[in-house]
């Protein structure tokens, strides 16, 4: 009797592990299956929430305000038109496809205010130059951003760089120590042209070239150099007109003077 009673036993445990592993199976199914279920009804009521928020007839955009500065095409192919539903588009998509469409663009936002009406602000970059690629010309600004040049910014000083590839980076930097020293002369810069070595030959708008040397962009010596040469341009020497101007360091400048019928002999300033 004692060995049947053990055998009995071992049925039941075999019994008992089987149902409770067929149980924990059903359960993890089961719960599985709910959470499927309850993520695809949440998904669904969402689309069709989002699909009817977007075509409902009252949330359409009522007015689109532009602030900055007007941009050629725009009227042909706004990138967002009155009577569109107002959640049809994303501001963040907007912002980026403007800026590639428009390089003259530094920062857009795109809003919708609470009257249904969507803002855009636009920033244009502030040109400081311009540079001709594959004989076009381009403005540059401050960092170096190329982008188309308006008829208003014909007057820019151009950089002529040593390469098509050369970065702009030296050249501007040097032309903006140039404009700092705000000396008379530089209102009237014409051309910078740079060479492979870094010295630079200006251009002044009176057909005047002057041989810089190093186009540093130190201040303080961009600024002595600046001065010197403002007090040579309004020496007496330079009343009829100069040839070209040339440092021969930091201190010292030597100008050819215009002479009709004479040839121009050097002076030292």
């Amino acid at each position: 009797m004692p060995p049947r009673r053990r055998k009995k036993l071992k049925v039941a445990v075999r019994r008992s592990h089987t149902v409770y592993r067929w149980r924990s199976f059903a359960e993890s199914a089961a719960f599985w299956v709910k959470s499927v279920l309850f993520v695809g009804s949440a998904a669904g009521l969402a689309w069709g929430a989002h699909a009817l928020w977007e075509k409902t007839a009252l949330l359409t955009v009522s007015g689109v305000r532009v602030e900055g500065l007007l941009l050629p095409g725009w009227g042909e192919d706004p990138p967002i038109k009155v009577g569109q539903p107002l959640f049809s588009f994303s501001a963040g998509r907007v912002e980026r496809r403007l800026l590639e469409r428009y390089p003259q663009l530094e920062t857009v936002q795109v809003r919708r205010e609470w009257d249904r009406v969507v803002r855009l602000r636009l920033v244009a970059r502030r040109p400081v130059a311009r540079i001709q690629s594959g004989g076009t010309w381009n403005a540059l600004d401050r960092e170096g951003a190329v982008f188309p040049l308006d008829v208003a910014e014909r007057e820019l000083p151009i950089l002529v760089l040593p390469a098509s590839d050369s970065p702009p980076g030296p050249a501007l930097a040097f032309l903006s120590a140039l404009q700092a020293t705000k000396e008379f002369w530089t209102d009237g810069l014409h051309k910078i042209t740079m060479s492979t070595d870094g010295e630079a030959v200006l251009l002044l708008s009176s057909g005047v070239p002057v041989y810089w040397g190093d186009a540093t962009n130190e201040g303080s010596r961009v600024a002595q150099k600046a001065r010197r040469l403002q007090r040579v341009l309004s020496a007496p020497e330079s009343v009829g007109g100069i040839l070209y101007a040339r440092f021969i360091d930091d201190r010292r400048v030597v100008i050819k003077p215009r002479a009709a019928g004479v040839k121009g002999k050097e002076s030292h300033g």
